[in-house]
């Protein structure tokens, strides 16, 4: 955990406290003076149970008030690390605020202070804490207040698999046709046939719709590739163009952009992706039996005019729904 800075923070949200109070007076018969009091806010919303719960590497920003009637005098910081008291000053914590500090702003007359502290957290202090505020007054009367915080290890991000330079056949040429876009791998007719659960996508070249990535289920592709109409398991693919820029298709790292990316308005019969050129992004939805999930085509290049040619391409998934990879 790095070490708390002093910087003026606005309060965002308000923090529930444990106020104890305690004082240090004599017997003597005066007017008595109200012990401090503290109200703290903090940048992060606490749970039902007035816990901050924060992923290590974010942040605690905590606007505190001490109202001191008595005169504002010091506030101290301590801290417990799952039950066990941690020493805040060893590790480079700031532990002790006066009305002389830099970053405590003080009114006139001394009896209200703020400060504002920002507590950055790291991978080495995963766990639950309780920070400790006390706030002292001229009168030497003691108030605390405490605040729970639980930083958890961050987790990271679904990443892609990138499926690089998938050379796919049209229904006149000997290159695989067929791919599986879960594992990269591509398939001629009779294994694609004996396969047919895993295929995904079938590439053909129509008289019309010319360069075309087609779902199995795909009428059309069964018209110009008359062999895909015996596969026993026919895949519902849906595929749409996008426009999405190559820049971006190859700047994507992560399961979420990649979705966020191809989670397209699909209708049943967006059953294939057509007049397909070098530079389209195709996006596509897996049948729901294969997975519940996205995935993207980068057309790289066609070399076909009737069917005999091929198209080359490149598959983006999430990496939850792929092989392990080496």
């Amino acid at each position: 955990m790095k070490k708390i800075t002093n910087l003026m923070l606005s309060m965002m949200a308000a923090v529930a406290v444990m106020l104890v109070v305690t004082s240090c007076g004599d017997d003597d018969e005066v007017a008595p003076v109200l012990p401090p009091s503290i109200d703290i806010a903090a940048n992060v919303e606490a749970n039902e149970e007035g816990v901050f719960e924060v992923e290590a590497g974010e942040t605690i920003a905590l606007d505190i008030v001490v109202n001191a009637p008595a005169g504002f005098n010091v506030m101290r910081l301590s801290a417990t690390l799952d039950g066990s008291n941690f020493d805040l000053a060893g590790a480079g914590f700031t532990t002790e605020f006066t009305r002389l500090d830099e970053g405590v702003a003080v009114n006139q007359d001394a009896t209200r202070a703020e400060i504002d502290l920002d507590i950055a957290t790291t991978e080495d202090f995963v766990g639950e804490w309780v920070f400790t505020f006390t706030a002292v007054d001229d009168a030497d009367q003691t108030t605390t207040a405490n605040v729970e915080v639980v930083v958890m290890m961050t987790e990271e991000p679904e990443g892609v698999v990138r499926y690089e330079t998938i050379l796919l056949g049209g229904q006149g040429s000997s290159e695989a046709s067929s791919l599986d876009a879960i594992t990269g791998e591509k398939y001629t007719l009779t294994p694609a046939t004996q396969n047919s659960e895993l295929i995904d996508i079938v590439y053909y070249w129509g008289a019309t719709n010319n360069s075309t990535l087609a779902s199995p289920d795909s009428q059309g592709l069964q018209n110009a590739f008359t062999d895909i109409a015996n596969f026993p398991v026919k895949n519902s693919t849906r595929l749409l163009k996008t426009d999405l820029a190559v820049e971006n298709f190859n700047t994507i790292e992560t399961a979420e952009a990649l979705r966020d990316a191809a989670d397209l308005d699909y209708q049943d019969d967006s059953r294939g992706a057509t007049q397909l050129a070098a530079g389209d992004v195709i996006a596509f939805r897996f049948d729901e039996d294969r997975a519940e999930d996205f995935g993207l085509i980068k057309v790289i290049s066609v070399d076909d005019t009737n069917g005999n040619g091929t198209i080359t391409i490149e598959v983006l998934i999430p990496a939850s729904i792929a092989p392990e990879q080496d």
